[in-house]
């Protein structure tokens, strides 16, 4: 067999640990002591770092760490937003492929004084869903956009090689409904409101400033096993083939004919939410169909929307389905005008630049990417109108001198507002698997697989934890943390968390500091779809200061 076969070979475990954490991220057990108290576990045995950050940071005290009380529900993956009152709403839990039952636990924290905080339970959402989207309205409401029901059976379907045939019962619709949460009410509750004009799954959402919710792509369920059909999805994706060289307006753009039955196109519309009318209505589509996008609104209004969900060829959604986008859609990004209700282009995402891998001794490797992302890390966006595309991670494999490696490189980009362009400011390659010693972190940036990051109010941006893939079917949460400061354009090394954390989720609060919710600690992963916790109950907050 071939080096470039085995190494392709190689990367479908890769990629299929990567979906693992990403969508499971759960611990078997939790641990029921401050792991900060024993040394932080070495990434990898046989790592051998040998490259500096790009820029240097100092361990400087400018804030501190407080104990934020216990979830009751320990939560890999959950959706977490601030509340108008300055405190913050959990929901959901989208870990593992699984539509759970107490996904619709409804959790607040609150702080009523210096000493006095803690989380509450509050009504629960409607019916279990995953893969929705929530948004904080500008009166301090919640907006619960969409997702996918549980079906006849809570699990998405996995490919595996003993079991190729699809269920014929999944059932898993999109969901159409919204809700929204009020934190003033006397006894606060989600109420239904007015539903999607589309059924939406994986849709991207974001408050505008004029108070307008912008939900954009996605994809269409209609409960079969085998997708939506050709006839369905040209209407529902609004997506046609790549336009002829030149074209004048090329549209929405997916790059197939037509879909198999089994392919479900995602979505280029986009709709707007009023809640002062309580009405949806159309809005112009993006370039591109995506699905699971990130997305933020810039400081001077406009929506930046990014990339695309989907990792791994061996990973089928829910229905047996596999979702179609181009491979252009998870480099490019778009700008959205609210005052035209159009979508433009902006600068693409920078190409790697690999050349420390051969300073690192890999041989002279021809490398390759996968197109699609492990994760698309989390964009924060900044006072100046810019955007930071925090922690993305794409896996790579390198074979060459009659060597093989395998890893990922996780890179931190600017977007300039002015320009429209990209730039990289921090970047961290790990080599997972090798046919060498040489495996761990090799070249180690400010930013890890998987963080959790959260813009203060300052506008300084947190980022803490995140993981390092220890072997191929291990990894190992971190607890370092450190600043980032846009106006300086340099880091500085915060204390550690009182534990180790990953995945997860952090909101920035009303009084400006940032409270961490969900994730996990040390991650060995399984399919279970059971009703028991996946993650951390712990929550923690960060207090900026002297």
């Amino acid at each position: 067999m071939g080096a470039k076969m085995r190494a392709r070979e190689a990367t479908s475990c890769l990629a299929w640990l990567a979906l693992v954490v990403a969508a499971c991220g759960a611990p078997t057990t939790t641990p029921t002591a401050s792991p900060s108290v024993a040394p932080r576990p070495s990434p990898v045995a046989g790592a051998s770092p040998t490259a500096e950050p790009t820029t240097n940071s100092t361990a400087v005290v400018t804030g501190h760490w407080e104990d934020a009380g216990a979830m009751r529900l320990g939560r890999a993956a959950p959706h977490a937003v601030r509340l108008g009152s300055g405190g913050a709403l959990v929901v959901g839990n989208d870990t593992g492929g699984c539509v759970r039952d107490n996904s619709v636990l409804t959790e607040a924290w609150s702080r009523w004084d210096a000493d006095d905080f803690g989380w509450i339970s509050n009504t629960d959402l409607d019916d279990p869903r995953a893969d929705f989207a929530v948004v904080t309205l500008l009166d301090g409401r919640v907006l619960s956009i969409g997702g996918v029901d549980r079906g006849n059976t809570p699990a998405m379907y996995r490919l595996t090689a003993t079991d190729q045939e699809p269920p014929a019962d999944a059932g898993h619709r999109s969901i159409a409904s919204t809700y929204v949460y009020d934190p003033a009410a006397d006894e606060p509750d989600w109420v239904r409101v007015a539903s999607l004009g589309t059924p939406r799954t994986g849709p991207s959402a974001v408050a505008l400033l004029d108070g307008r919710v912008l939900v954009a792509g996605g994809y269409y369920l209609g409960g079969s096993a085998t997708g939506t059909g050709t006839g369905s999805a040209v209407a529902l994706a609004v997506y046609r083939t790549s336009p002829p060289t030149g074209a004048a307006t090329p549209g929405p753009v997916l790059d197939n004919d037509g879909p198999p039955p089994n392919i479900v196109p995602a979505m280029a519309t986009a709709e707007l939410y009023d809640p002062s009318t309580d009405t949806w209505s159309a809005t112009g589509p993006m370039r591109y169909a995506r699905y699971e996008a990130v997305a933020a609104t810039l400081a001077d209004g406009r929506v930046l929307v990014i990339g695309s969900g989907g990792t791994g060829d061996q990973w089928l959604r829910w229905n047996f389905s596999e979702i179609e986008v181009a491979d252009r859609t998870y480099v490019t990004a778009e700008i959205y005008e609210p005052g035209t209700g159009r979508f433009g282009l902006t600068g693409a995402l920078p190409p790697i630049d690999w050349s420390a891998l051969e300073t690192l001794g890999v041989g002279d490797p021809e490398v390759t990417t996968s197109s699609r992302p492990m994760d698309q890390g989390t964009l924060i966006a900044l006072a100046d109108g810019g955007a930071l595309l925090v922690g993305r991670t794409s896996e790579w494999w390198a074979y060459g001198d009659g060597h093989e490696s395998q890893g990922v490189i996780v890179r931190t980009l600017r977007f300039e507002p002015v320009t429209g362009s990209w730039s990289e400011i921090d970047r961290t390659i790990e080599i997972v698997w090798a046919d060498t010693q040489l495996t761990g972190v090799v070249s180690q940036g400010h930013v890890s697989y998987r963080p959790l990051v959260g813009r203060l109010g300052d506008g300084r941006v947190l980022v803490a934890g995140g993981q390092h893939m220890s072997g191929p079917d291990h990894l190992v949460a971190l607890e370092t943390a450190e600043l980032y400061d846009p106006d300086a354009d340099s880091w500085t090394a915060l204390p550690p968390m009182p534990e180790h954390r990953a995945g997860g989720a952090a909101v920035t609060l009303g009084d400006g500091s940032v409270l961490l919710v969900g994730g996990y600690y040390e991650t060995r992963q399984s399919w279970d779809c059971s009703e028991g916790p996946t993650g951390l109950v712990s929550t923690v907050r960060f207090v900026p200061g002297p």
